[in-house]
């Protein structure tokens, strides 16, 4: 094949964290960006950085765009801005976490606009991802022209797990500072640390580094080498800091002063300057990671460690092992804290052989700084973009075998916390404003409380913690201990009116707790919502109503993602779920396949919670019946010409045949989407995302009386469509259902045609549908 002519690579677009944010892929970034700059010119390098909070950072005038991480719109303007722009290729700093969207599914949604070549750089690469992670991942390996790892453990879980074709992956090592091999008792004095030894680790602390365990070997060592000091440099994670303040640290100080070696354990605890680290390395005889998993792929402080010329004693994690092997370092077991100290000894008994090791690591990273490591990527630009102008790749915009997410609005919650207060969420609103007059109640918390977690799971998003400590609280004080049952009512006053409220009450309750069992961040409301669990559980088979079952049954099937080895919730789940597939089993039939004579509200939540437990126990016919009965429900409320038109709460729809048009109910919309996601999930039926879609569009106009719903100025949702259109207050019921349907959709969109179609047409077993917050365990 002849090749075409090759294009010149003159511009550069580079995306990621960024200095000044305190984070590892920042530095990294930054340091790629100015090597690059020292070949190819600063006009010709865009820096795209990633935000993670409406405040920004000071950014240096490298940065030519920001993102907000959870905001969309951000992502395709981005987008637009490269392509105008003619940019010859972009170079992504890749981490789940960085990016919004459940598992950072958001980036995935830039990158199919560009039409430049991409090379994605992992910084993680997980060999037993969930599910989520794996969709990204494999969608993020489509659209990247090259993925680049840092080592070739990467390149065979990329192969194994992802089925990621050889030749799109290139090995680049992590970058490195050009450091002189020198004596590092030379810079030590700076630090007033003359005739000591100085051990050493940098980096941003959180749990999981192994900090304790080599603070747990200086007793050993100190008895040896009384002049030892280990020093642990860098401040706590700015995520780490604004959850947890610094109780690691603090934990880590408390353990040196209980051993006794507290004046030999040093804390300095800032962010120190690329200047600052590189004299700290220089000074340090030996550097220690003592990380406490292997499935670490790449670790920027053991590469600046080894590039220095560092004695390395780490544990055995993915990127140590290969980067420490043929003596260049010590490894020993993960949390062994006895033998960290032998090897240390030994080292600072031996300078003959701790200088020889220093030896083979320095000439071992020569290849690493960031002059050649700049070369590489730009080599590899270059070689992307001659095969783009070889064999031009479609931009795809729209795709039709896609759900697209341009239509759908971006989510806001100013209405969430406009209808919020101290004690709970107001039920009703005159027009947008806050209705006092009627208070509170235990069904729209629980509605509050699973759209506050959903949106910081899906979206990474901390501003809705706040408002879900205030919904759990309210919860735990709507609960009855004497009846075991969930009261409804509560006035403005904070005065209970009832002290037992209805069973389908009770049922949502169980639904939100069981959802916040399995969202919960932290260790303090996973505990409460987790006793409030099982102590409202204790009612739920004595309840008659059939959605009280169902709705019970989502919650279990949330809260067994966490414990799925409870055996009393399995059996209590199988009860539930044969009690409900009996009812369909003896009321339907062929043409009704329905369990009561009459279809009423929160109908799609009865399929929905057959589905989950069809899959679960596992039940092939109770699966089969589940989806039945809902692609029933859609074909009764969604229209050839897709227009959708619910059931109506004035009469219902009767077995006879007689239906009610109007009301029609936000609630009714929401449990068709939930319900719709979870056929996905069983199925990976394309189809049942296109209906999600269709479902959520009634909000948006597409209904009887071509009405939009929602309010794009207050973020808030109608209460209802009447035959003469919307009702214009914006309750809580209706505008929760809004943000769990559009949350609910917008997690949808993480999953590519190409892996719906790699599955459709085949029957899916449980262990390969994706856990969410609707409640696969």
């Amino acid at each position: 094949m002849n090749q075409g002519p090759s294009m010149d690579l003159n511009s550069i677009a580079m995306l990621g964290t960024y200095v000044p944010r305190q984070c590892g892929i920042a530095t990294f970034t930054k340091d790629l960006h100015d090597a690059i700059v020292d070949r190819i010119g600063d006009r010709n390098v865009t820096v795209l950085a990633m935000d993670d909070s409406p405040e920004s950072y000071d950014y240096p005038r490298d940065v030519g765009f920001q993102i907000q991480a959870h905001r969309q719109a951000d992502y395709r303007t981005a987008a637009e801005l490269l392509n105008i722009n003619q940019v010859d290729a972009t170079i992504v700093q890749h981490e789940f976490g960085i990016f919004g969207g459940q598992d950072g599914s958001y980036l995935l949604n830039l990158l199919r606009r560009l039409r430049m070549p991409i090379i994605t750089t992992l910084h993680t690469v997980l060999d037993e991802p969930s599910e989520g992670q794996r969709e990204v991942m494999r969608e993020l390996a489509r659209l990247s022209d090259r993925l680049v790892v840092m080592n070739s453990i990467a390149i065979e879980i990329l192969q194994r797990v992802y089925n990621v074709p050889r030749d799109r992956i290139a090995v680049i090592p992590h970058g490195i500072p050009d450091l002189p091999f020198i004596d590092p008792s030379f810079h030590r004095d700076q630090f007033g640390l003359e005739g000591k030894k100085l051990l050493l680790t940098f980096g941003l602390l959180s749990p999981g580094k192994g900090l304790e365990v080599a603070i747990e070997a200086m007793p050993k060592i100190v008895a040896k080498h009384p002049g030892a000091v280990y020093l642990i440099l860098g401040a706590t994670h700015p995520h780490i800091l604004k959850r947890e303040g610094n109780a690691y640290r603090d934990s880590l100080e408390r353990r040196a002063e209980q051993l006794g070696v507290r004046e030999n354990v040093l804390f300095h605890n800032r962010y120190v300057t690329i200047d600052e680290l590189c004299k700290y390395l220089e000074a340090a005889d030996i550097y220690i990671t003592p990380y406490l998993s292997e499935k670490q792929i790449t670790s920027g402080t053991l590469a600046y460690a080894v590039g220095a010329g560092k004695a390395v004693v780490s544990t055995p994690y993915w990127h140590a092992r290969e980067l420490l092997a043929d003596g260049r370092g010590c490894l020993f077991d993960f949390g062994d804290s006895a033998g960290l100290a032998d090897h240390v000894i030994r080292l600072l008994d031996d300078d003959v052989e701790r200088n020889a090791m220093r030896k083979r690591a320095y000439l071992y990273g020569r290849p690493m700084v960031w002059e050649k490591v700049a070369g590489a990527y730009l080599d590899l630009a270059q070689t992307t973009l001659n095969l783009r102008s070889d064999k031009p790749r479609p931009t795809l915009l729209f795709r039709p075998d896609r759900p697209e997410t341009e239509a759908i609005p971006e989510i806001s919650l100013a209405h969430l916390f406009r209808m919020t207060d101290d004690t709970g969420i107001f039920q009703h609103a005159t027009y947008h404003i806050p209705d006092r007059f009627h208070g509170y109640c235990v069904d729209d918390v629980a509605r509050a409380l699973v759209v506050a977690l959903m949106n910081h799971h899906l979206r990474n998003d901390d501003s809705t913690l706040p408002l879900a400590d205030t919904y759990l609280s309210f919860m735990h004080h709507g609960f009855n201990r004497d009846a075991g049952r969930f009261r409804n009512f509560m006035g403005y006053d904070r005065r209970w009116l009832e002290d037992v409220g209805s069973e389908d009450v009770h049922g949502r309750a169980i639904w939100a707790l069981g959802s916040t069992t399995a969202m919960a961040p932290s260790g303090s409301m996973l505990a409460l919502a987790t006793r409030l669990f099982n102590d409202a559980l204790r009612s739920v088979e004595d309840l008659n109503s059939p959605r009280s079952w169902a709705f019970a049954m989502v919650g279990i099937h949330s809260y067994l993602r966490r414990f799925a080895g409870d055996t009393n919730i399995r059996r209590m789940r199988s009860n539930l779920a044969y009690r409900l597939h009996e009812m369909f089993k003896r009321v339907g039939d062929d043409q009704w396949p329905w369990c009561e004579d009459i279809v009423t509200y929160d109908n799609a939540k009865l399929p929905h919670a057959l589905i989950l437990s069809g899959q679960w126990i596992p039940d092939h016919e109770m699966l089969q019946q589940g989806l039945r009965s809902l692609a029933w429900l859609v074909d009764l409320q969604l229209g050839p010409d897709g227009m959708v038109s619910l059931i109506g709460n004035n009469g219902w729809l009767r077995r006879d045949g007689s239906r009610a048009k109007f009301d029609q109910q936000a609630v009714d919309a929401m449990a068709l989407i939930e319900a719709c996601a979870e056929a996905f999930r069983a199925t990976r039926d394309a189809i049942w995302i296109r209906r999600a879609r269709k479902f959520l569009y009634w909000f948006l106009g597409n209904n009887d009386t071509r009405s939009v719903l929602y309010d794009y100025q207050t973020g808030g949702c109608r209460d209802g469509l009447h035959n003469d259109g919307p009702n214009l207050n914006q309750g809580a019921e209706s505008t929760l259902a809004w943000l769990i349907s559009l949350l609910t959709v917008y997690e949808l969109g993480r999953y590519d045609s190409t892996d719906i179609a790699a599955t459709t047409n085949r029957e899916t077993r449980p262990d390969e549908v994706v856990p969410s917050a609707g409640g696969t365990n």
